[in-house]
């Protein structure tokens, strides 16, 4: 299987949970925190608003944590997605 970092790294373009299943990992997700909050300027620039919903979520491969995430969705764009089950993948 690939190793750790290599999964990492590749999960930045692609879907974690899909390239863990795929290296024979069973990959989990707790979710930490989500909240709507003010971001800052360089946020502001990069989302096109200045506030967004705040998901915090600890990925696990075979119930080891391997990644703290931090996400920011614009809003409201993304106002219903506090709604979903975010233990999953988001990029599916």
């Amino acid at each position: 299987p690939k190793k750790l970092n290599e999964i990492m790294l590749s999960s930045a373009v692609e879907s974690f949970s899909k390239i863990a299943i795929e290296e024979g990992f069973e990959p989990t997700t707790k979710v930490i925190d989500i909240k709507e909050l003010q971001v800052s300027q360089n946020l502001t620039e990069l989302l096109g608003t200045k506030k967004a919903l705040f998901v915090k979520r600890v990925r696990f491969l075979d119930n080891d944590p391997v990644m703290l995430e931090n996400n920011y969705f614009p809003l409201p764009r993304f106002k219903e997605l506090a709604n979903y089950d975010l233990t999953g993948s988001l990029y599916s």
